[in-house]
């Protein structure tokens, strides 16, 4: 006799293609429902399907076209939590940042109004005017070459592309399946 109910959910480390009988991966696919009555009356279409022909068991596989795993959580809400109804999916699997999601940060950047002495960028020496019109465009900063002047708003620039980049926290793939026949649940009244 089965030891497990019907809509029983379990993380198995076997191979999708192939699981235990009577269960089936949770891979958001369509059941029959004349075919899975039973298991159709206790999750309905929540997941998915037309509730005549079909119904979805979940899809615990990688969302959004994620490569990893969804991770399941529980239904309700806790203290400073959000709250979450049963089926619900949320989250991405990537993330676009913006400016506004960034730390508040300040890159200081001047040059020397001093003429410049070298051709040779290095942290000792910082920007400073055209001496000639050679490539001489750094100065070694010193009491005289002090006299600082902002630079020219389009000297500086936005950098990044606004790529989005991954949102996935350390993950080991298992498969998740659920059951499909089993002992019946009762539920208290």
């Amino acid at each position: 006799m089965a030891e497990y109910f019907v809509g029983e959910i379990r993380v198995f480390a076997g191979a999708g293609q192939r699981v235990p009988a009577n269960w089936v991966v949770c891979d958001g696919r369509m059941l029959s429902v004349s075919d899975y009555q039973v298991l159709y009356s206790l999750i309905g279409t929540i997941y998915g399907g037309d509730g005549v022909n079909n119904f979805a068991v979940p899809n615990l596989q990688g969302p959004f076209g994620s490569p990893v795993g969804a991770v399941a959580i529980g239904q309700g809400a806790g203290p400073g939590l959000t709250p979450r109804v049963l089926g619900q999916t949320a989250g991405t699997a990537t993330v676009t940042l913006t400016e506004a999601q960034l730390p508040t940060h300040k890159h200081t950047a001047c040059a020397s109004t001093a003429a410049a002495t070298t051709v040779v960028p290095s942290p000792s020496v910082m920007l400073a005017a055209a001496a000639t019109a050679n490539d001489v465009l750094y100065v070694k900063p010193t009491v005289a070459t002090t006299a600082f002047g902002p630079l020219n708003a389009a000297a500086i620039s936005h950098v990044g592309g606004s790529g989005d980049h991954k949102n996935i926290m350390p993950t080991m793939t298992l498969c998740y399946i659920i059951a499909t026949s089993g002992i019946y649940p009762t539920f208290p009244n």
